[in-house]
């Protein structure tokens, strides 16, 4: 997770936002439609909600990709974090 979130973390300004404003996204829920996200992940936890699963495959093997991505959106990290480190993952 951090060696995509050192990059897009200061590409789309996420820390420096956070840091102006105050607003950490509490109370939104971002749907994550991608491969599994890693429910106990420390930059996550406790705040993902596996929702739907559209392949054969059942929930309870997590993937680097849809963790990446839900990081990008929600990763709760003083210098790598995502946009809104408060808001609820819904994994689709």
């Amino acid at each position: 997770l951090v060696r995509e979130m050192n990059i897009s973390a200061s590409t789309i300004g996420a820390i420096d936002f956070r840091n102006r404003t105050g607003l950490r996204g509490t109370g939104v829920r971002i749907a994550v439609i991608d491969g599994e996200v890693q429910l106990d992940h420390p930059q996550l936890s406790p705040r993902v909600i596996h929702q739907k699963n559209f392949v054969t495959e059942g929930f309870g093997n997590p993937d680097s990709h849809g963790t990446m991505v839900a990081g990008i959106a929600a990763g709760d990290h003083s210098e790598v974090g995502g946009i809104a480190p408060g808001a609820t993952i819904l994994n689709y």
